[in-house]
């Protein structure tokens, strides 16, 4: 962590003229004053990472279960922050309620599926013994997750175990895999960045002759997954043997050109679902499909 960084952004009362404490008021209206905090922070922070000792009074009320790192800043410098059980909660209840408004603008979710290349990553803890892990990992490790409600318009079109493997090429493959065996029934796909997108489309340029034999025999490739048995065994329900979709495939894989191939595989699909921070990934799914693009967080 840098602790050179840390600030806050504080707005303070129009008690304060200008120019006092360094807070700028122009024409009556007050601006933030970004603080650096990092000389006063530091030491109590480094508690939290080296120790694992929480000040109730610094973070929250509730005590914090785990770190979760930002996916970056401008300085390229990940920062740290404390989760508790109540922010989970939270932040599921958001998650869910994503799912009315997305189905208000794109009505007949509930009669398809949805394709996500999610996996999680291996976290570990601090010296202290606080578990750190990425968003995405702490959201499907979740009992919230694991144990949702069934939900019509979030039907996936992979088992979970597929999600929790901590194996990113093994559970990209059954992806592919169990999406394109459901391939008429996908209406939306995506992942939480256009980058995890991008990179799924470039796995499949990769592993189309391998899918396809398994799409023609319904069987699981042993050299492609091989790690898991969680993995193995809950997947083969959504095999099927399928020489002629299995032709389909590599004829649209063999094609020179892979423009649209979002569209010619998952003819059904109405919405690239993921997040534009890495703006040129999304820029090239959204142009060559000719999807709209939303970001549901999910």
């Amino acid at each position: 962590m840098n602790f050179s960084t840390w600030s806050v952004s504080v707005t303070f009362s129009d008690s304060f003229d200008e120019g006092a404490n360094g807070i700028i008021v122009r024409n009556g209206h007050k601006l933030p004053k970004r603080i650096d905090v990092g000389s006063s922070v530091k030491p109590k922070l480094l508690e939290v990472v080296s120790a694992g000792v929480f000040p109730q009074d610094m973070f929250h009320a509730d005590p914090v279960t785990e770190l979760l790192p930002s996916s970056g800043t401008t300085g390229g410098v990940s920062k740290l922050f404390p989760v508790t059980e109540e922010d989970k909660n939270l932040r599921f209840l958001i998650w869910s309620m994503s799912r009315p408004v997305l189905n208000k603008y794109l009505p007949g979710l509930e009669q398809g599926k949805c394709t996500f290349f999610y996996f999680a990553l291996p976290g570990w803890k601090t010296k202290g013994g606080v578990l750190r892990q990425s968003a995405v990992t702490s959201f499907v490790l979740s009992r919230n997750f694991r144990q949702r409600p069934f939900d019509p318009t979030y039907r996936l079109t992979s088992p979970d175990e597929v999600i929790l493997s901590q194996n990113h090429e093994e559970s990209t493959y059954c992806h592919l895999l169990c999406a394109l065996l459901q391939r008429e029934e996908v209406l939306r796909l995506g992942d939480i960045y256009a980058s995890g997108l991008v990179r799924a489309i470039q796995n499949l340029i990769d592993w189309w002759p391998e899918i396809c034999e398994d799409v023609a025999k319904g069987t699981l490739s042993e050299s492609k997954v091989h790690n898991s048995t969680a993995v193995r065994e809950a997947v083969p329900p959504y095999l099927r043997a399928d020489p002629e979709l299995a032709e389909f495939i590599r004829q649209e894989c063999s094609k020179k050109s892979w423009g649209g191939i979002i569209r010619r595989l998952w003819p059904n699909c109405k919405v690239v679902d993921t997040l534009g921070r890495d703006v040129l990934g999304l820029e090239l799914v959204v142009s060559l499909e000719q999807l709209p693009a939303v970001a549901t967080g999910e």
